[in-house]
């Protein structure tokens, strides 16, 4: 049985697996799913539920639509995506890209990975780090440690809901776009006006 925020109890269906690799393939599934074992790289778990994983994982693709809980860490060696529509808990973070449409608990550490978070990102107990890469929450972030004395680049926004700092991101790809193709339209104009000028 799984307490909601709400006070409601729900008891979702469970797929319990020994470890994700060629034997079992990629994972859909309705209810929770539970690995007690490791998930191999770039394989993917599809739930409904909450994702429960009990060691780390490398490059993976995760979604679910209620919580991912990852007793180990992320060690995601710049690729795979760990992505839910509640929150994201974890003990560490090595170049990985988590997505949770509430919030995004780490325990040890995030180094040089992607966090986005609808609400807050929250890194506290242990070393309590942040260092490298991306951090974007829509209402907080709560670190120990906010970057590192090697100076490398950790660039941090808060207070700006994702979606929209996404679409903004989107909007001026689409204006560079646009430049570029008015540029290339007023280069072939002049050499039609003017065809001695190259």
């Amino acid at each position: 049985p799984i307490l909601e925020r709400d006070g409601t109890i729900r008891v979702d269906e469970v797929c319990y697996l020994e470890n994700v690799d060629y034997s079992t393939g990629n994972v859909d599934f309705p209810g929770t799913i539970i690995v007690d074992g490791t998930v191999a790289d770039n394989f993917t778990l599809r739930t409904k539920g909450s994702l429960m994983i009990k060691k780390s994982v490398g490059r993976v693709f995760l979604y679910a639509e209620r919580d991912i809980v990852l007793s180990g860490g992320v060690m995601g060696r710049n690729g795979g995506v760990i992505e839910s529509k509640a929150d994201v808990y974890a003990r560490f973070v090595e170049q990985g890209n988590i997505k949770a449409g509430r919030s995004i608990f780490i325990e040890e550490a995030s180094m040089h990975s992607e966090l986005v978070a609808g609400d807050s990102i929250t890194i506290k107990g242990g070393r309590g780090e942040l260092i490298g890469g991306e951090a974007i929450a829509g209402k907080m972030i709560a670190v120990s440690k906010l970057g590192a004395v090697v100076e490398t680049k950790t660039e941090v926004i808060v207070g700006l809901p994702p979606e929209i700092l996404e679409e903004l991101r989107k909007m001026k790809e689409e204006i560079f776009s646009h430049e570029e193709i008015l540029k290339k339209v007023k280069q072939s104009m002049t050499k039609l006006i003017d065809p001695k000028k190259e």
